[in-house]
């Protein structure tokens, strides 16, 4: 099955794009400002963030970059259980020309991590979960057969929808987004997304393998259904829609379209399976971009939405903590091996090698833009972690660092 995660590897995710496994970590430097969660909740004992440079994590996050030729490893960590102070793990480089080293403000590109932060802006809308495609549109498109798809459908990827498409703007990203010389802009009627919404229709082979399907009834990753429930939610003002409900309320200083002035970004790098040389990413990915800092506050928002002063944020978070889509509900083409919130794929113990509790993740990468990362949570242990790369396509993926770590932090492994 197309997507983001296969049956051999589920948890960590897998697709074209997407490649992902797993990796370990402590030791104490010094402290970084932040988690910036403490000043949106109602009452924290949260502290500035650890930085850790020495101990069995970078031990584990030094092999894993030299197993695979990662440049450089930024990884946030909360255990709520095990202290009330964030960790943040910056090794290897963000350039190897300049050898600059990774630190915990550095800003990497997120991928497909970004469809959380979508689902979040979906999750403030309950009222259009089971609303029709069709009625909610940014343009005037006559095609009944987007009345077969609930919103809902777009953030499980479950639409029908294929993954990606091929023509002008592509995937319609850079219409959603915009990037740092082009605006946002809603899909020219010449344009590959804008042709989908017009012609799609459930049969159509380009959905395999849902094409025998009825739309919800079949998983298949999709970003085209992301970025089409982008346009739905927030449209050409999905960037500041983001930060006045999400971004602006956590804290979230680093985390934008286009990374903010006067901060430093990782230079990313491609994997040649063929040489196995390292290739400097051609561009930039529309996608968000954040940092280890930020992302301790985007976990800590996940395992504590309830402290979250905003209720709307608040509700939002926990709506995309639901299930929306299970696994035993997917067509028989093939076994699906996990659980949909939106956009959050939901594995119990069995599936994670991690205790029997459900387990969250998202993966997300960038050809264009030579960068890779994965966020994993453990609501019930009060677990989370980001692993943030500049390399795209390694022959490990983030998620194979990012299992290892949880693992140490269980006690499964020494």
């Amino acid at each position: 099955m197309a997507g983001e995660a296969t049956q051999e590897n589920p948890i960590i995710g897998m697709s074209r794009r997407e490649a992902i496994k797993r990796g370990l970590a402590a030791g104490i430097a010094m402290s970084v400002a932040g988690p910036a969660f403490s000043q949106a909740v109602e009452s924290t004992t949260e502290q500035a963030a650890l930085v850790v440079t020495k101990g069995p994590i970078v031990d584990l996050i030094q092999t894993f970059i030299d197993n695979t030729k990662t440049p450089g490893v930024a990884v946030a960590l909360f255990d709520g259980n095990a202290s009330a102070r964030a960790k943040i793990f910056p090794v290897g480089t963000i350039n190897l020309e300049t050898e600059a080293p990774v630190e915990p403000g550095v800003i990497f590109e997120i991928g497909s991590v970004t469809k959380t932060f979508t689902a979040t802006l979906l999750g403030f809308r309950p009222d259009l979960f089971n609303e029709s495609l069709l009625n909610h549109l940014p343009v005037n498109i006559a095609n009944t057969n987007l009345g077969l798809i609930k919103i809902k459908y777009l953030a499980t990827h479950t639409s029908g929808f294929p993954d990606s498409l091929t023509g002008v703007g592509t995937s319609g990203a850079v219409y959603l987004f915009g990037n740092a010389s082009q605006k946002p802009e809603l899909p020219p009627n010449n344009s590959a997304i804008y042709d989908l919404w017009e012609n799609w229709y459930p049969t159509n082979p380009a959905n395999t393998p849902c094409n025998s399907c009825q739309p919800g009834s079949c998983w298949l990753y999709s970003d085209v259904a992301f970025v089409t429930l982008g346009f739905v939610v927030g449209g050409v003002n999905y960037d500041s829609l983001l930060n006045t409900q999400i971004t602006g309320p956590l804290g979230m200083k680093d985390t934008a379209i286009v990374p903010p002035e006067n901060t430093t970004v990782a230079q990313g790098y491609n994997y040649d399976k063929k040489t196995g040389a390292l290739n400097k990413a051609p561009g930039v990915a529309t996608d968000l971009k954040s940092s280890a800092v930020d992302m301790i506050t985007w976990l800590q928002a996940q395992l504590y939405p309830s402290k979250i002063k905003d209720s709307g944020l608040r509700q939002s978070i926990d709506r995309t903590h639901q299930v929306y889509f299970r696994r035993t509900d997917n067509c028989p083409t093939e076994p699906l091996l996990f659980d949909m919130g939106l956009a959050w794929q939901i594995y119990d113990g069995t599936i994670s090698k991690l205790p029997r509790e459900q387990v969250y993740t998202k993966n997300g990468a960038s050809g264009l833009g030579g960068q890779s990362c994965w966020v994993g949570f453990l609501p019930a242990r009060k677990l989370g972690i980001a692993v943030l790369t500049n390399l795209d396509g390694g022959t490990l993926a983030p998620g194979e660092l990012g299992i290892q770590i949880l693992q140490y932090q269980l006690g499964l492994i020494g």
